[in-house]
């Protein structure tokens, strides 16, 4: 198995099919299994990961923050400091 680590300031790990989460990862991120070799070739051809051994990949944090899919909403989303009584959302 090949394993690669983020080397630029962030890069963007788009969904590989419906039902995937994109991903926004950050320098020293692992690069998840599931990325297509496409994105892959394109990423090591611009120098914005690199190929790291077992143990170094390893040692790297997983996948950074998602910017797609169910997990993309905390479970304060909308939240405010307003007391309830003055905050109605009006975005539904």
């Amino acid at each position: 198995m090949t394993y690669y680590t983020v080397t630029a300031a962030a890069v963007f790990i788009p969904a590989a099919h419906r039902g995937q989460t994109a991903a926004m990862l950050y320098r020293g991120a692992r690069i998840p299994d599931r990325t297509p070799e496409d994105v892959i070739k394109h990423l090591l051809d611009n120098k914005l990961i690199e190929q790291v051994g077992e143990a170094d990949y390893a040692a790297a944090p997983q996948e950074g923050y998602s910017t797609s899919g169910p997990d993309v909403r905390s479970t304060n989303y909308g939240a405010t400091n307003l007391p309830d009584g003055e905050f109605q959302r009006r975005d539904h």
